[in-house]
């Protein structure tokens, strides 16, 4: 079992109708499978509480949250306990259930997608990708709304993209624009992104982050309506604000 370097965030545990990521929970069922497939090891001191897979350490205590590693994640949807319509990503070690994309969400990946169409016609030059995996170190495996990639002939038909392959990666955020900046962003530079924007659907604004520290980003600038915005690894590449981030109905999101 992995030993997670990283502190993991407190996460609500999964209520009906709550927007902000949480916790996966588990059922009796779900947990026997678990145990029926392998996915924990004989000698765990585990627990079933209250929807959360706990262990103890034999000689220091707990109990705590047991992480699961990338691999383990992956076998939890090959054995039918994470079910395909699920929408869930691992963040440090944690499973963690993502709230609904709304409309102003998936209109603003398919801009930022529109956005990078001049990269596809240039070869060479890098990758798309959008809601895409990203297999990260210390049991993680976000899922981005988009990223900008090293180029690869085989377009990573063979392996999943890791941190030293992103370019940019930008994550849109509206009801989970906390969690976003205070976790996810943390995670990316931990894990070395070069660059990764935060689109505040909010707010209206684009907050690009670059250096990447141990757990933060030394260097963040905010671009809002009628400013430009360039990735670094591509200066070129002038995207306006208006261009990534939709307008808003009257009324509401629409």
């Amino acid at each position: 079992m992995t030993t997670l370097t990283q502190p993991r965030p407190r996460l609500s545990r999964a209520i009906p109708g709550f927007d902000e990521p949480r916790l996966r929970l588990f059922d009796a069922d779900e947990y026997f499978a678990m145990r029926d497939a392998g996915i924990f090891a004989e000698d765990e001191y585990l627990e079933l509480i209250g929807g959360e897979i706990l262990f103890r350490h034999p000689e220091v205590g707990g109990p705590e949250r047991r992480p699961f590693t990338n691999a383990e994640y992956h076998a939890l949807a090959e054995v039918g306990v994470l079910g395909p319509d699920e929408r869930v990503q691992l963040i440090a070690g944690d499973i963690i259930v993502m709230s609904p994309v709304g409309n102003r969400h998936a209109a603003c990946v398919a801009l930022i997608d529109d956005a990078f169409t001049p990269l596809r016609l240039v070869p060479a030059r890098a990758c798309i990708r959008v809601q895409s995996p990203l297999v990260m170190p210390d049991s993680s495996e976000p899922e981005p709304d988009a990223m900008l990639l090293v180029w690869r002939e085989d377009r990573y038909a063979f392996r999943a993209p890791h941190p030293e392959d992103v370019l940019l990666l930008v994550e849109v955020s509206d009801s989970t624009l906390g969690y976003d900046r205070d976790v996810k962003m943390s995670l990316y530079a931990a894990a070395g992104v070069p660059e990764a924007w935060l689109v505040n659907l909010r707010d209206g604004w684009i907050e690009s982050n670059t250096q990447p520290m141990v757990d933060s980003y030394r260097s963040t600038r905010r671009y809002a309506l009628g400013d430009t915005i360039a990735p670094q690894a591509f200066p070129d590449l002038a995207i306006p604000v208006e261009r990534i981030i939709p307008p808003r109905a009257e009324g509401g999101e629409g």
